[in-house]
């Protein structure tokens, strides 16, 4: 019974608007019967066209492409901090690479068990680093000992504590949560934390309005989720299954709502950063992926952030720096930013 009722669940959730646009061609449809007035008739039958017609393109549309049921991770505390779960990326066979970019394997993940990943180090550590972000800072597709966060720690001979706060899939608002609910203090017991740092693509931008998975769209404030708004969203929540309206009008929005987008997420480091400085007594650096044109980087900097532009050549997969086929960092690219960045530690500590 419970598959048939997930196999019915599954064809609404992907035909949804198909099963919309078909039932409103067939009320049209019957009650042309019942007109006996001609325009009328003419009327209804054009809309019956109309709506027959919407749901066959809705239908041919969704062959490309499937929804799934839209969810928004919640992270909870670490119940177990001497519990390490190790799991398996079974789906990256010739997709993944190891650090030589050769050899195809599964790949490792040591994670707690509220899923933030584990990284090598010094618990207990009077100096503490966390890594905020996506899959860049988790490290998907690659082994425990290949992520930013181990080869920084490394650096540190680990001996410092360095805290993965990566949550694949997600952006500024998952960081956001974090820094509110304290969840960083169940790997800081000593409530000292040195540095923040946190990884920035492009795609966070439009996350944090996406209605359907992957989403940053809902904010957990005050005990309850309440939904990002945004221009012309009343129109993206109602037809965000819409495969007409993802095709053709979708874009249009997007494109319309760039700048709103943008100066969300400047306005969203304002915030991170105030809760940095006010409430953890510490500084943030942003670490941005070249995929920015210069005048939002512009943006940062005349905020006066603590901005860290990486080099061109890590957005190419001929350079090493990218997983063949997939996008995300290699080894390679992250031990050569965990220099940058003890690079940038080390001149700043310096400094003062």
């Amino acid at each position: 019974m419970n598959n048939i009722l997930k196999s019915i669940s599954y064809i609404f959730l992907n035909y949804e608007f198909v099963f919309i646009f078909f039932f409103f061609s067939t009320v049209f449809f019957i009650l042309t019967t019942y007109i006996k007035k001609q325009t009328f008739r003419i009327v209804l039958l054009g809309a019956f066209s109309v709506f027959l017609s919407l749901a066959i393109c809705e239908y041919i549309l969704s062959f490309k492409d499937s929804y799934s049921t839209p969810w928004f991770f919640t992270i909870k505390h670490i119940e177990n901090i001497n519990a390490i779960n190790i799991t398996f990326d079974k789906g990256i066979n010739n997709r993944r690479f190891t650090n030589n970019l050769e050899k195809e394997e599964d790949v490792v993940y040591s994670q707690y068990d509220n899923k933030l990943r584990y990284t090598k180090g010094k618990i207990n550590s009077e100096n503490t680093y966390v890594f905020l972000g996506c899959s860049f800072v988790f490290g998907t597709g690659l082994n425990d000992e290949n992520t930013v966060t181990y080869y920084f720690s490394k650096l540190m001979n680990f001996t410092a504590n360095v805290i993965n706060c990566g949550i694949p899939g997600h952006s500024i608002n998952t960081s956001k949560y974090i820094l509110n609910n304290d969840l960083v203090y169940d790997l800081c017991p000593n409530k000292k934390i040195n540095h923040f740092f946190y990884f920035l693509i492009y795609d966070h931008i439009p996350r944090n309005f996406r209605i359907l998975d992957p989403s940053d769209n809902m904010l957990y404030e005050n005990g309850k989720y309440s939904r990002v708004k945004q221009p012309l969203g009343i129109f993206k929540i109602i037809f965000a299954k819409s495969y007409i309206f993802n095709k053709i009008f979708l874009p249009v929005i997007e494109q319309h709502n760039t700048l709103f987008y943008e100066e969300y997420m400047i306005e969203s480091f304002e915030s991170i950063n105030k809760i940095i400085e006010d409430k953890y007594s510490s500084k943030l650096t942003i670490i941005i992926w070249p995929e920015f044109d210069q005048a939002f980087i512009d943006k940062l900097n005349n905020k006066n952030f603590d901005v860290i532009v990486l080099p061109e050549y890590f957005n190419s997969e001929t350079s090493g720096c990218k997983i063949p086929n997939d996008g995300h960092p290699t080894a390679k690219a992250n031990k050569e930013i965990a220099q940058i960045l003890y690079n940038h530690i080390n001149k700043t500590n310096a400094a003062n």
